[in-house]
């Protein structure tokens, strides 16, 4: 008798997910744009620039410096070699886009990344984000805390988080603190699991979830922007290093070519 509840509970999870995935894929659009932009001018530097250059430097038979000789084997084996790793990067994206279906593969990758030390730590936010949520909504509805459980588990079947929740589950029926295993796991915040132990001998455990998903995506929208401010810097950095190697290398050969014939 509470599915009106029910299902406007349910949409404000769907509305609370698909605003921090919005938040997320527009805080990732510009780095994207800059990374594009990199590889295009790299490409554009090897590929039409630099093989200007190199005939007059290997026509003037001067000493190649070692730095430069670099730039032209990497600008020849782009255009010897174009065809072949445009085709393989499609496949490599390909088998990608194939292979993220399966379950062993995206556990896999879960894994890696999950090891990294920023992008673990968002990885660790979004999990808690979606248990809080989905263990919320379901306890809001009046489902009993160890079927809430093994509903939510069923979210994270293909995550390390899946097999935590399975024990946090085993724990509760022997009669005992469920939050030991979340605990142990080191995958929830150490002030997420004394809200959770605190919201279960209170009997309030609804109302501690609900709070510690609000706290945790507030967290996690400072944590996007932090990333991404310092991000964004440090790969126009990268790039602006990267061409300005290539054409201080080149222009370092062109200046010894005019010394020479001077």
């Amino acid at each position: 008798g509470t599915l009106p509840v029910v299902l406007e509970r349910i949409a404000d999870a769907r509305e609370r997910e698909a605003r921090i995935r919005a938040k997320l894929w527009s805080a990732m659009l510009y780095p994207a744009f800059l990374v594009a932009t990199a590889m295009i001018a790299v490409f554009v530097m090897l590929g039409l620039v630099v093989p200007n250059f190199k005939t007059l430097i290997l026509n003037a038979r001067v000493d190649v410096p070692p730095e430069t000789a670099f730039i032209i084997a990497l600008s020849d084996g782009l255009l010897a070699n174009g065809t072949h790793l445009a085709v393989a990067l499609s496949g490599l994206i390909l088998a990608l886009v194939l292979f993220s279906r399966t379950p062993a593969f995206r556990r896999a990758i879960n894994g890696l990344l999950s090891g990294l030390p920023v992008v673990g730590n968002l990885m660790r936010l979004n999990m808690n984000i979606r248990f809080c949520g989905g263990l919320g909504t379901l306890l809001r509805c009046g489902v009993e805390l160890p079927r809430a459980l093994t509903l939510t588990r069923d979210l994270f079947h293909d995550q390390k988080l899946g097999p935590v929740i399975q024990d946090a589950y085993e724990t509760l029926r022997k009669g005992q603190d469920f939050t030991v295993p979340l605990e142990a796991s080191g995958l929830f915040q150490p002030v997420a699991v004394s809200m959770l132990r605190v919201g279960q001998e209170t009997g309030d455990l609804a109302t501690a979830v609900q709070r510690i998903t609000t706290m945790t995506e507030d967290r996690f929208e400072v944590t996007v922007q932090r990333v991404f401010a310092v991000l964004e810097p440090a790969i126009i950095l990268l790039v602006s290093l990267f061409v300005a190697a290539i054409i201080v290398s080149i222009i370092g050969a062109v200046i010894s070519v005019n010394d020479l014939v001077v």
